[in-house]
C-alpha cells in the first residue's frame, strides 16, 4: 500500500498496488457483490491517480498498473470494458508524457478501454496522443465546474470544433472516436449549450461538405431555440437570443467562475480561487436582452427561467463595480460613499434573491425539497441537510470553499450575510481610525460559514409537495420595477477607478491612432508583468547584447516620446532606446534598471490577468473610435490566454507607423535613477 499525495487539503490517499496479490482478490470480491446487487452493463469506471501522482512515473510501472487493473475486472466479467476519464492527462499534462501515456493505455487490449476526452472545448487530448493510441474515446464537452451559474458557452466555437471532429476534405474523422457526450457538473445553467451539443451527432457530425458554414446552422438553431423557449415564434425572443449569442455567449467555462456577489468578501480580488468574476461582454447586453423578452411576455416556464436568470446575472456582474467603488472609498476613508456602496451592494443581492426565488431551477428551496425526499427519519434529515448545505458553500476541505458557488434564490441569503459582516467590519475600522484586519475577519467568517453548512434544518418543510411558483403577471411587474431602478441608477455608485481606466485607454488610443487592440493589450499586460517575459533577462551579458543589438533599428529622427508610463496603473515605464543611442543614458544604466525590474514580485497568475483584461476590453469597446479589427484581435488574444500564456507582440500596423523601440523599467527605479538623467 502506497501513500499518495494529499489532495486539496484532505488526508493523503492510499493506493493498493495492482501488483499485490490481494488486489485481484479484493477486486473479485467487490465486483461479484456489486453484480449480485445491480447486475452489470459490462462498463466499469476506474480512475486511478486522478489529480495525483502515481507511486512511480516509470512507463513500465504505469503499464503494469493498467494491465493488472483490467485483468482483475475481466476475471469477473470477460466482456468488461474499462471507462477512464482523461481529465488527469489534461490536468497533469506535463507529467503524462507521450511515452508514459502510451505505455499506460496500450497495456489494455485494444477496444477494452473507453476514454472520456474530458474537456474538449479547452483541450482535445486525443489530438495530442494520436487518437489515444487507438483506444476508443468519447469527445466530451465539460462546460461547467461545480454547478456555478455564470453564463458561459460558445455555440459558434462548439460548432467549429464539432465540424472539424466530423471530418471534411482536409481532415478525416478519428478512427477511435465512438461518440460524443458531456462531463458537466451541472445542467442548471445555460441549458442551450448542452441541448445544442447533444443534438449535433444526430444532425451534422460528419456531414461537412465543401462550402458548409457551421455558423449558419448555429444562427438557425438559435432561432429555433428562441421559439421553443418562448412557446412559439416571436420576433423579440429571436432578437434577444441572437443578441445573447453574439455578445454574452462567446467564452468557454473554466474552473472557479462566479460573480463577485457569491465570492468571499475582500477589498480587492475575489476572495478564493473558485470565484473568479470574469466576463468579456458588455454587461448592458443582458439588460437589452431582458427588455426584448419583456416586450411580449410568455407564460412558458422556460421563458420565465430565461428572463429571470439573465437579469440576475446582470446584477451579479454589476456587483463588481459597486464593490470596487466601496474599496476606493475605503482607501480615501470616505465613509459617506462607503455606506452608499454598501447599500447598493446589499440591494443587488436582495433583488437578485427575490428574482431567483421565483424559479425552482435556481432555488435553494427546491434543492432542499429534493433532499427532503430522501429523508425517513430525523437522523436522515439532519444528515442530508448538512450535505446539501456543505456542497453549496464550504464544499469540504480547507481549499475548496465556494467551488460550487451559485446565484440561487435563498442561497443568496448566505452571501448577503457574509457581505453584511464584511461591510460592518470595514466601516467599523474606519470609524475607529484603524486599518481593516482581513486576517481577523477571515477567522470570523469561517465560524459563520461552518455554522451555516452544519445546519441540520432543511429550509423546506418535509411535508411540502412542491415549491411555490410565481405567476407571469407577478414576475413581469417585479422585473419592470427592477428595470426602472436600473435606469434610475439605483444599482450604481460613481466609481473613480472606472473613470481612470476609461481615460487611460482613451489617451493611449489618441496618442497612437494606428494602434490595434493587441497593442493596447501589450501596453496593459506590461503594466502588470513588466519585463518578466523577456528571455535571458537575468543574464548580464545577454541583456546588454539585447539592448545594444536593437540600437541599429532606432531611427535618428525618431519622434516617439522619450518615455511613457504603461497601462492604467503606471507600474512600469517604457524607456525609448533613442536615449541610449544619443548618449543621454548609458546602456549599462538601462541594463541594470531592466534586470532589477524583473523578478521583483510573484507574477500574477494568467487566469487573474485574463479577468482584468476582460474588463479593460469592455471599456475599450465603449470608446467612440475603438481600434480596427477589434473583433479579430479580441479572438486572438482570447486564444493566447486560453493556452495559459499572456505575451503578444506589437501589430504590424503599429510597428510600421511608430517604429518604437523601448525597454521597460519599474516605475520607482525609473523615477529615482533614470528620469533625473533625462531632465
Amino acid at each position: 500500500i502506497k501513500q499518495l499525495s494529499s489532495w486539496c487539503g484532505f488526508e493523503p490517499t492510499h493506493f493498493l498496488n495492482s501488483t499485490d496479490s490481494l488486489f485481484a482478490r479484493i477486486q473479485r470480491s467487490y465486483l461479484e457483490k456489486q453484480t449480485v446487487l445491480y447486475g452489470t452493463n459490462h462498463i466499469y469506471g476506474v480512475d486511478p491517480f486522478n489529480e495525483m501522482d502515481p507511486p512511480s512515473w516509470e512507463p513500465d510501472y504505469l503499464a503494469s498498473v493498467s494491465q493488472n487493473i483490467y485483468s482483475s475486472i475481466q476475471q469477473v466479467d470477460p466482456d468488461a470494458r474499462w471507462l477512464q476519464m482523461t481529465w488527469v492527462f489534461y490536468y497533469k499534462r506535463k507529467q503524462w508524457t507521450p511515452e508514459r501515456l502510451k505505455a499506460y493505455l496500450t497495456a489494455v487490449p485494444q477496444g477494452r478501454m473507453i476514454l472520456l476526452d474530458y474537456f474538449c472545448e479547452n483541450t482535445e487530448v486525443w489530438r495530442q496522443t494520436d487518437g489515444f493510441y487507438g483506444q476508443p474515446f468519447i469527445w466530451c464537452y465539460l462546460g461547467n465546474f461545480g454547478g456555478n451559474t455564470m453564463l458561459v458557452g460558445d455555440l459558434y466555437g462548439l460548432a467549429d470544433k464539432i465540424m472539424k471532429l466530423g471530418g471534411n476534405e482536409q481532415t478525416a474523422r478519428p478512427k477511435s472516436l465512438i461518440g460524443m457526450g458531456s462531463t458537466l457538473e451541472s445542467f442548471d445553467c445555460s441549458p442551450q449549450i448542452f441541448e445544442f451539443l447533444l443534438s449535433r451527432p444526430w444532425e451534422h457530425l460528419g456531414a461537412a461538405t465543401k462550402g458548409d458554414d457551421p455558423h449558419d446552422g448555429v444562427r438557425q438553431w438559435v432561432q429555433d431555440w428562441a421559439d421553443a423557449r418562448y412557446g412559439g415564434a416571436n420576433k423579440y425572443a429571436r432578437q434577444a437570443w441572437q443578441l445573447l449569442q453574439d455578445s454574452v455567449y462567446k467564452d468557454w467555462s473554466y474552473y472557479g467562475l462566479g460573480t463577485q456577489m457569491t465570492a468571499r468578501p475582500t477589498l480587492d480580488g475575489h476572495g478564493t480561487y473558485y470565484t473568479k468574476p470574469y466576463y468579456s461582454y458588455d454587461n448592458d447586453a443582458l439588460l437589452r436582452a431582458v427588455r426584448l423578452l419583456l416586450k411580449e411576455p410568455s407564460p412558458r416556464a422556460s421563458y420565465l427561467y430565461d428572463v429571470t436568470n439573465l437579469f440576475a446575472q446582470w446584477m451579479g456582474n454589476q456587483f463588481n463595480e459597486v464593490r470596487d467603488a466601496f474599496t476606493t472609498a475605503y482607501e480615501r476613508r470616505d465613509l459617506g460613499t462607503m455606506r452608499m456602496a454598501e447599500t447598493v451592494c446589499l440591494n443587488l443581492i436582495g433583488e437578485a434573491n427575490i428574482l431567483l426565488s421565483m424559479i425552482p431551477e435556481q432555488s435553494l428551496a427546491e434543492w432542499d425539497h429534493q433532499a427532503a425526499q430522501w429523508c425517513h427519519t430525523a437522523e436522515d434529515s439532519a444528515y442530508y441537510a448538512r450535505q446539501a448545505h456543505t456542497i453549496l458553500t464550504i464544499w469540504g476541505g480547507p481549499i475548496l470553499n465556494d467551488y460550487a458557488n451559485r446565484m440561487w434564490g435563498g442561497l443568496l441569503g448566505y452571501y448577503f450575510n457574509r457581505w453584511g459582516q464584511f461591510f460592518d467590519e470595514v466601516t467599523n475600522a474606519v470609524e475607529a481610525g484603524k486599518e481593516f484586519d482581513p486576517v481577523a475577519f477571515d477567522k470570523q467568517l469561517k465560524v459563520f460559514e461552518q455554522h451555516w453548512a452544519d445546519s441540520t434544518r432543511l429550509f423546506v418543510g418535509e411535508c411540502m409537495d412542491e415549491v411555490p411558483t410565481t405567476s407571469v403577471a407577478e414576475l413581469y411587474n417585479i422585473l419592470q420595477i427592477m428595470l426602472q431602478n436600473a435606469d434610475d441608477g439605483i444599482f450604481e455608485v460613481w466609481n473613480p477607478r472606472r473613470k481612470q481606466m476609461q481615460n487611460a485607454l482613451r489617451k493611449y488610443v489618441e496618442r497612437y491612432p494606428k494602434a490595434q487592440l493587441q497593442d493596447v493589450y501589450k501596453w496593459c499586460f506590461q503594466d502588470v508583468y513588466g519585463p518578466e517575459h523577456l528571455s535571458g533577462i537575468k543574464d548580464t551579458a545577454n541583456c546588454r547584447r539585447y539592448i545594444l543589438g536593437e540600437l541599429d533599428y532606432v531611427k535618428d529622427n525618431d519622434t516617439n516620446v522619450a518615455y511613457e508610463y504603461t497601462g492604467v496603473d503606471s507600474n512600469y515605464v517604457r524607456v525609448n532606446l533613442r536615449l541610449v543611442k544619443q548618449g543621454v543614458i548609458s546602456a549599462d544604466v538601462l541594463m541594470d534598471a531592466l534586470m532589477r525590474s524583473a523578478g521583483q514580485k510573484r507574477p500574477l497568475p494568467v487566469y487573474e490577468w485574463r479577468g482584468r483584461w476582460q474588463r479593460l476590453q469592455v471599456e475599450m469597446s465603449h470608446l467612440s473610435t475603438p481600434p480596427d479589427n477589434f473583433s479579430e484581435d479580441s479572438k486572438a488574444i482570447a486564444e493566447v490566454l486560453r493556452s495559459n500564456e499572456y505575451v503578444m507582440h506589437h501589430s504590424a500596423q503599429y510597428n510600421e507607423a511608430y517604429n518604437f523601440h523601448y525597454r521597460i523599467v519599474r516605475r520607482d527605479i525609473f523615477e529615482k535613477e533614470i528620469l533625473p538623467l533625462i531632465k
